[in-house]
């Protein structure tokens, strides 16, 4: 600190960048009439709870460049090569290697960007990925604590039995949807950097107004809309069914059992129901209607989908406060997870 205020003309600025200790001299400030700045990470939104946890975005008129918009600028500027970071990096460790690489913090050999690397899905051993099985039980062992029914969350191993694609596959199709339009379109990039979310995100920013009648031609009703997994699902005694899925194969699969009990469906932005669905979650004396929530939306309801981080902050977190009071109970609740 005091080299830079020896550094400064007089009345000028020194910027605090990072951490660094602050042994300030007075005589330093007090004869140049210096400013000190200390300049906050990430930028405008940084430690504020509206902006960071609550989704609150600053109008782009007012304040242009956010820790978001920050974040999103240098993401895209490296993507396109402008922002090349390759000099800054040091040293590569493995995930496993983790105790290696604060040995190198820690220690006296010179280092500057040091990067933890995590094993992507093809370099994972058949040992570490096993295909997702589910062993169907006797039907009254589906209670939970005081006879109050079971719930089933089903995510997308479900539905890729009967050929709809899994997060991975989505992805890898939204990317080939864009070099429909345009060829020369790469997005390995945005793969590589280990994020799916925001590779999400910028996949469907990419897409557009296109992204909706993207998910709802991926998710319409095929010819093989179920199959014997699906039907052995439905004809456990869950009183209610939880899907990550956009798809309609419960649905499909349980009208397939001609049941006399009626199956209800709605995704999480029809409040309505859900705060009805909450309500009934526990009670063992609920017993008229199979209820099936879509967390994520359903293919043909453009308002109810959500796919990127953004999504679950406006709609889940922000924009639907019905759901809130609602987690501790989903969560609590006697409940087996499929696919």
């Amino acid at each position: 600190m005091h080299q830079a205020a020896l550094m400064c003309r007089k009345r000028g600025r020194i910027v605090l960048v990072g951490v660094t200790g602050l042994e300030l001299s007075r005589d330093d400030f007090f004869k140049k009439e210096l400013t000190l700045q200390v300049s906050c990470s990430y930028g405008p939104g940084r430690y504020d709870i509206n902006y960071e946890e609550k989704g609150q975005d600053y109008p782009v008129g007012y304040v242009r460049w956010t820790e978001q918009r920050n974040f999103e600028a240098v993401l895209d500027m490296m993507a396109d090569g402008r922002l090349d970071v390759k000099p800054l990096i040091s040293h590569r460790f493995t995930l496993e290697q983790t105790d290696a690489a604060y040995a190198v913090v820690g220690g006296s050999e010179p280092s500057l960007g040091i990067l933890l690397e995590y094993s992507t899905r093809a370099e994972k051993s058949d040992a570490v990925i096993m295909d997702s099985t589910v062993s169907l039980v006797a039907a009254q062992s589906l209670r939970g604590s005081g006879g109050a029914p079971a719930v089933a969350f089903v995510g997308s191993g479900s539905s890729k039995r009967v050929g709809y694609p899994d997060w991975d596959e989505l992805l890898s199709l939204m990317e080939g949807e864009i070099r429909t339009k345009d060829p020369t379109f790469n997005g390995s990039f945005h793969r590589e950097a280990g994020d799916t979310l925001w590779h999400a995100y910028k996949l469907k920013e990419r897409l557009g107004e296109n992204f909706y009648p993207f998910i709802k031609k991926t998710f319409e009703p095929k010819n093989n809309r179920h199959n014997a997994f699906h039907i052995n699902l439905m004809s456990l005694s869950f009183q209610h069914i939880i899907t990550s899925n956009y798809d309609s194969v419960l649905e499909d699969a349980f009208s397939g059992l001609r049941k006399s009990k009626p199956v209800e469906r709605f995704c999480w932005n029809e409040k309505e129901k859900l705060c009805d669905f909450i309500r009934r979650m526990n009670d063992p004396l609920y017993k008229d209607t199979i209820q099936i929530f879509y967390v994520h939306g359903r293919y043909d309801s453009q308002d109810s989908i959500v796919l990127t981080e953004r999504d679950y902050t406006n709609r889940y977190h922000e924009g639907n406060l019905a759901i809130k009071p609602g987690w501790p109970s989903m969560m609590a609740i006697s409940s087996s997870w499929v696919g």
